[in-house]
């Protein structure tokens, strides 16, 4: 009984340790985090600051432009979620060669998630539209889903799998482990949530607006500042779900030396 109690033990998820490799990740390849955080970032930022200065949407007439807006946050959505399952695939070979001492070229990693977009496309569509339905419903079943698909981006580009055996591999990583990566999802959230608060209130003080209204404006400055905030916020998120794919894989007995994960160099 206490060889079985140990053994589960070990097999535990450790959240400290995910953020205590999430955070050497960061500091051991801070360019290529941001540098993959700023592409996944770029196009959604972009988008959103030419259709709502083509529509002229600020702040102040959001009401009187809600269908618009909706559909324009609902298509950003998607995009964001595209980008940061892209990002996610880019940025895990790096991650599997800072754990093996190797070099690995930034243009490489990129490419290697470029090959996936027919797959990760669809995935992270899908996921959006699975936890959307699953938040308006019951808002539960949203969580759970998040949750459970939490390592979708990591798994499709590194291992290589279709667009349903993604979702089940997933599934499979984090089973009996959804409590702990929720409670990592939901302290990693709250902390970026104040960060993004805090660099609001800056926002007000150097560009005379809330950085949380940036989207709608076109000053350069405040562009520029917006594109920073969530950059870090995204180079974060990038290099936890990596971290955490890496710590699944290892508790699922393979450790991040296994073969599959290899194939991300081919």
């Amino acid at each position: 009984m206490a060889e079985e109690s140990a053994q589960l033990e070990t097999q535990a998820l450790e959240i400290g340790r995910v953020l205590g490799d999430t955070f050497e990740l960061i500091g051991g390849q801070t360019a290529t985090v941001l540098g993959i955080a700023l592409i996944t970032t770029l196009p959604t930022r972009f988008a959103l600051l030419a259709i709502t200065d083509y529509y002229g949407i600020s702040p102040s007439n959001i009401g009187s432009h809600w269908g618009i807006f909706a559909i324009i946050m609902t298509l950003t959505g998607l995009m964001a979620a595209v980008m940061a399952m892209f990002g996610q695939g880019a940025l895990i070979g790096t991650a599997v060669a800072k754990q093996r001492n190797m070099p690995l070229d930034f243009v490489d990693a990129i490419a290697a998630a470029l090959k996936r977009l027919p797959v990760v496309i669809p995935v992270a569509l899908l996921y959006s539209l699975g936890i959307l339905f699953g938040i308006v419903f019951l808002i539960v079943p949203g969580l759970i889903a998040a949750t459970m698909w939490s390592v979708t981006g990591p798994v499709a580009v590194a291992e290589r799998t279709g667009i349903i055996e993604t979702f089940r591999r997933s599934q499979k990583l984090t089973d009996n482990m959804l409590w702990r990566i929720f409670l990592l999802m939901l302290v990693t959230s709250v902390a970026i949530g104040i960060f993004s608060w805090i660099a609001g209130r800056l926002g007000l003080l150097f560009f005379d607006t809330n950085a949380d209204d940036l989207t709608a404006a076109v000053q350069p400055s405040a562009f520029l500042f917006k594109t920073l905030v969530d950059t870090l916020g995204a180079g974060f998120n990038l290099a936890l779900s990596c971290s955490l794919y890496l710590a699944l894989i290892e508790r699922e007995g393979g450790g991040p030396m296994t073969d599959r994960l290899s194939r991300i160099f081919e």
